[in-house]
């Protein structure tokens, strides 16, 4: 954990960096659900996704919350800080 970073920095919450490459998907989970278990800011960046379900390439996202389904799939509660899209994809307002 470093103890400052930029997000640290501009809004005094604490917070933490994770780069994909230093943890697998189930530890990085397990930090997500942890951090937002103690209030904390969390931010979360696509890869190289296709637009056309809602998530933009190579953005930054707000996970406000997840979902644990009885399969042990997580799902996660996202918000765009620039609020121009929305998820088009299955469980989406729509589906």
């Amino acid at each position: 954990m470093q103890p400052f970073t930029p997000l640290n920095v501009f809004t005094g919450a604490p917070s933490i960096i994770f780069m994909n490459s230093q943890a697998d998907e189930l530890d990085l989970i397990k930090e997500i659900q942890l951090a937002l278990g103690r209030n904390e800011v969390v931010f979360g960046e696509t890869g190289n996704t296709d637009k056309s379900i809602g998530l933009l390439p190579k953005h930054w996202y707000i996970i406000l919350g997840y979902y644990k389904l009885d399969t042990n799939a997580v799902l996660f509660r996202l918000r765009d800080g620039k609020g121009n899209t929305n998820w088009c994809g299955d469980w989406g307002r729509d589906d």
